[in-house]
């Protein structure tokens, strides 16, 4: 089975826009979302519960009543044509058990797109990808600061053109200028790798 992990520099990045447009082009594909949880406050500085909706260290969500809410991402890689959708809700000391319990579940399929920072900090990952907006280049939040070294490719988001750079270009950039990609240029780069 191959992995691809799509992570974001900063929240609201869209790693679900690249994930959608991946699980379009990789028939038989599933998706996998992670939400990390902290004991306390949201890491995200939200409160939308999803810490507090389960017991235990961790669940793995497949019910199709909160996969398939409209909006959500997992809804969007559903309706991008997943095979099967998962959400992950993990406490950080459980993340590795969670993520080995899905992966083995997902065994018998060609692949699949995992969305979320943590994954990278327990797995390994066939083709790894950080999704950057343009204007906040520079400034990854501490989850993406972490895995930077593991990252394959960096999609950088400039309004609605999308830019790609390996990890070497990347490190090296210095504000160069960096030409846009064709739309599907990103996609073929990313399916060649696996």
């Amino acid at each position: 089975m191959k992995i691809i992990s799509i992570t974001g520099a900063a929240s609201s990045a869209g790693k679900t826009h690249i994930a959608c447009t991946l699980i379009r082009h990789l028939p038989g594909f599933a998706s996998l979302k992670i939400t990390r949880c902290s004991g306390g406050s949201c890491p995200r500085g939200k409160s939308c519960n999803v810490c507090n909706s389960f017991s235990g260290d961790f669940h793995i969500e497949e019910n199709k009543k909160i996969i398939m809410q409209p909006g959500t991402d997992t809804w969007r890689m559903y309706n991008a044509g997943a095979s099967r959708v998962l959400w992950i809700k993990a406490r950080p000391e459980a993340l590795k058990r969670a993520v080995d319990a899905c992966l083995s579940s997902l065994s018998g399929l060609p692949g699949i797109i995992v969305e979320g920072n943590s994954f990278l900090d327990v797995c390994k990952a066939d083709v790894s990808i950080m999704v950057i907006e343009k204007t906040g280049f520079l400034k990854l939040k501490p989850s993406a600061a972490r895995i930077k070294e593991k990252i394959d490719i960096f999609i950088i988001r400039d309004n609605n053109k999308l830019f790609f750079m390996d990890n070497e270009e990347f490190t090296g950039y210095n504000n160069k200028k960096i030409n846009p990609i064709m739309k599907d240029d990103w996609i073929n780069e990313i399916i060649r790798r696996l």
